[in-house]
Order: C-alpha cells, then sequence, then structure tokens
C-alpha cells in the first residue's frame, strides 16, 4: 500500500475501511460503488494528517470497533458517524450475500511420455493467469456414460497411478480433485492449448498449488500401478475432452 509503505496519500481502501467510511459518512448501498468518490475524499486528510496514520486507523477501526456487529460505545468518531445519528449501523453498509461456491469434480492427470510432460500454456488474464496447468476433465454423467477405449493405443503401452483425491477450495468454487500419471511409451499430438514440456524443465514451471500438488505426488509411489482399459479411457477422454479448469 503505498500510503503506508512510502507515505504517499493514496487511500488504500478495502473491507474494512469500506464499512468504516459507508457508516461515517451515512453511505447508502454498495460503498464499493462509491470508491472513486471515497478516495477523492480521503485524499486531503491523508496528505494533511499523514497517509499511513490515517489508513492504519482505519483499517483498525474496522478490525477492532466498526464491525458488521459495531461497538459504537469505544468509537473514537461515534458522534460523528451519520449512521449512528440515523440509527442505521444495522444497515449501513448492507450485508452482502455472497454466492455459493460452485462444486465440481475433476480428473487431474500428469501425463508422461518420452522424457516429456503434457501441460496447459497459461492463460493470459483471470486469477491464474501466468501459471501453467495440468489437463483436467470435469466429470460429469456423459464423462462418465461415454468411456470410450482407443483402440489405436496397446493396453500394455500405457500406465496408470493414482492417490487420494483431495478438496481445493477457491473463492468461488470447490473442486474434488482425484489426481493420476499416466505413463505412455510415445507422445501424441498435443490438443488445442497444451504443450509436451522436457521434463528437466518441469520443475521450473509456474502452476497453482492445485498443480504443484500433483508435481509433487508423481514422486512418490502412489497407488500399485494399474494397466489396460482404465488407463486406455482416461488417455481417450484427455485427447478428445481435456480442457482448461481455473
Amino acid at each position: 500500500m503505498a500510503s503506508i509503505a512510502f507515505q504517499w496519500p493514496e487511500p488504500a481502501l478495502e473491507g474494512n475501511a469500506f464499512r468504516v467510511l459507508a457508516r461515517l459518512l451515512g453511505i447508502e448501498g454498495d460503498p464499493k460503488h462509491h470508491a472513486n468518490e471515497l478516495r477523492s475524499w480521503l485524499r486531503p486528510a491523508l496528505a494533511k494528517l499523514g497517509p499511513s496514520r490515517i489508513t492504519q486507523s482505519l483499517m483498525e477501526l474496522g478490525a477492532t470497533i466498526c464491525l458488521p456487529s459495531p461497538k459504537c460505545l469505544g468509537c473514537p468518531v461515534a458522534d460523528q458517524c451519520e449512521a449512528k445519528k440515523l440509527d442505521a449501523m444495522d444497515r449501513i453498509p448492507p450485508a452482502i450475500k455472497r454466492r455459493k461456491p460452485m462444486e465440481s469434480e475433476l480428473w487431474l492427470v500428469a501425463v508422461e511420455a518420452e522424457g516429456f510432460w503434457l501441460l496447459h500454456e497459461p492463460a493470459q488474464k483471470g486469477l491464474l493467469a501466468g501459471l501453467w496447468k495440468w489437463p483436467a476433465i470435469e466429470i460429469s454423467s456423459s464423462v462418465e456414460e461415454n468411456i470410450a477405449a482407443d483402440s489405436s493405443l496397446p493396453y500394455a503401452s500405457l500406465e496408470l497411478r493414482s492417490w487420494p483425491g483431495w478438496t481445493q477450495i477457491y473463492t468461488h468454487r470447490r473442486e474434488l480433485v482425484n489426481p493420476f500419471h499416466l505413463r505412455l511409451e510415445q507422445r501424441f499430438e498435443s490438443p488445442g492449448g497444451c504443450h509436451w514440456i522436457p521434463g528437466n524443465e518441469l520443475n521450473q514451471l509456474a502452476l497453482g498449488k492445485r498443480d504443484q500438488r500433483l508435481r509433487e505426488l508423481i514422486t512418490t509411489t502412489g497407488t500399485t500401478p494399474l494397466h489396460g482399459p482404465a488407463a486406455t479411457s482416461l488417455l481417450s477422454h484427455i485427447k478428445r475432452d481435456a480442457i482448461h479448469v481455473g
């Protein structure tokens, strides 16, 4: 934060600060919709009274006194608070209804062949921009009902390992992750957005926490390797249905 680190009169607005300012100024509705006006209102105070001191005071006030259920008796600015004058502390600011996180189940697969690993290239924007990802397939009834072996690959050329799954939690979704390692004798043409990465470069790639966990797992034993239709079916879906998740 520029106001704390460099003493610049540049407001730092986060959840606690928005709540304090909304009550202090009597702002109806979501105060985040008034972010630009609040920054303009705060800048002169920061410049006059000290950027770091005012910024930290706002945050501390919101974290200890001006809580969702406020402790107005101990508030040093209670006599200037518009929400208190209106007896509207319970509705200013309004409670934000958070959407229930989306839930999904997926196969996360480390595919290895000829000393190379198959990974999705990084996205250019979004929460996980710049991070490489393992191929992932969201499990649905249609996927489960349409598992078809790829007859062009002999079962003997496939080896499949797995580990206990886990739940990966993000702000907007929850993923039940089923991790696999699929080893092939030969590479195939990579699906769109995927690339074969040399094994000696794998540990240098930037991965998200979910994908880092699988990278760590492939160095461990896992379950007893499986051969046959299970591995072939999984490969068939990777070649046809591998998607970018996250």
